[in-house]
């Protein structure tokens, strides 16, 4: 990794910063952190996941020392994670650079489907995966309008928190509860939240998916949306409505769960 050069910084969170990195490979990301527990946690997940989710950045090499890349004097060690440098736009972003409404929507709906998609993998692994951290500032949209996924620092195996966890706003409430069990609910309402983001862009299909949304951000996690997959063909049934149509088959929400949904226009 000393090898690799600096170009510029990227970006910066709390914890880290990535920087942009090159080798005879081509464009590499590399993030930077002294917080060995979390990046260590992201570098294990981003390589036992990088077969199942192609969501996330692909997993190139996790290094500790002292300023790697020369990006400080500072001989104190940090944590270095080389991955798969993303080309992307912020969802809002990307959604704003749409002409239309209704296609707007449908970008909408494809951006909830893939997190699904993504979700849905991590809820079949034993134990259960948690994101904890899903957000629209931890997505890029590709030039081909795929999702990608950035940092994992938070996921792990569903269980009992022993600290507060996420991002306010977007986390959900037990997040904030240490010693409350964290299950994959959890994902389900950051979903939500996300969606809530990308639905103040102006849209035709905002009642129906104020209500499905409802449905995922319940402060109970009983009362939530229970699986990604349902979610997913809540979503899935969106896509071939007319906007001006009420969809009380969707709008209905749990009542429609583990069933076919049929929409007449």
């Amino acid at each position: 990794m000393n090898q690799k050069r600096q170009t510029r910084l990227l970006g910066e969170g709390a914890f880290s910063q990535v920087y942009l990195v090159w080798d005879e490979t081509g464009p590499r990301a590399c993030k930077v952190s002294d917080n060995l527990k979390l990046l260590r946690n992201e570098a294990q997940y981003m390589k036992q996941l990088q077969s199942q989710v192609s969501a996330f950045p692909r997993f190139y090499g996790y290094r500790e020392g002292a300023h790697l890349l020369g990006e400080t004097t500072d001989e104190s060690i940090r944590g270095y994670l080389l991955m798969e440098y993303i080309e992307g736009k912020h969802p809002l972003t990307y959604l704003r650079s749409i002409p239309t409404a209704t296609a707007r929507a449908q970008a909408i709906l494809s951006i909830g489907i893939q997190l699904c998609d993504i979700l849905t993998v991590l809820q079949g692994n034993e134990p259960r995966l948690v994101f904890r951290d899903l957000k629209p500032g931890n997505l890029l949209i590709d030039s081909d309008g795929r999702v990608r996924l950035l940092d994992l620092g938070l996921l792990g195996p569903e269980g009992s928190s022993t600290a507060q966890t996420g991002t306010p706003g977007f986390a959900a409430p037990e997040q904030f509860e240490p010693g409350s069990y964290i299950d994959p609910t959890a994902d389900i309402y950051g979903l939500g939240k996300t969606l809530e983001t990308l639905c103040k862009l102006p849209h035709p299909f905002r009642t129906q998916l104020e209500r499905t949304i409802a449905l995922c951000t319940a402060k109970d996690p009983a009362e939530r949306n229970p699986s990604a997959g349902i979610l997913r063909e809540l979503l899935t049934s969106m896509q071939g409505i007319n906007p001006g149509f009420p969809a009380r088959e969707i709008l209905a929400g749990k009542l429609v769960i583990g069933k076919s949904i049929h929409v007449r226009s």
